[in-house]
């Protein structure tokens, strides 16, 4: 799982305890820059597919990466980094 971020942001998130919490989970940061700017090696080369919360992302991603994408809530993407999988099953709000 990596987490993007200001660095306001992640200093709020140290006092926290919450940057901790993720790296102890094997997270790691990346602050102040866009994922659209993100390949190889931080996108790891075994990689196939990732998970965003970011509409940017998961719309421009595909073709900068190379890689499957898969569109979802900051809770799916946690979820998908716990248990390795994805849950495609379309949000209450846009299936009906």
């Amino acid at each position: 799982m990596i987490v993007t971020c200001g660095r306001d942001v992640y200093e709020k998130a140290k006092t926290a305890g919450y940057i901790q919490r993720i790296a102890d989970f094997g997270g790691t940061f990346m602050n102040d820059t866009c994922w659209c700017f993100i390949g190889e090696p931080i996108v790891a080369s075994t990689t196939r597919s990732i998970i965003t919360n970011s509409g940017k992302y998961a719309h421009y991603g595909p073709a900068a990466v190379d890689r499957g994408f898969h569109f979802g809530s900051l809770e799916r993407c946690v979820r998908a980094a716990c248990d390795g999988s994805v849950d495609t099953t379309l949000p209450r709000w846009l299936a009906a």
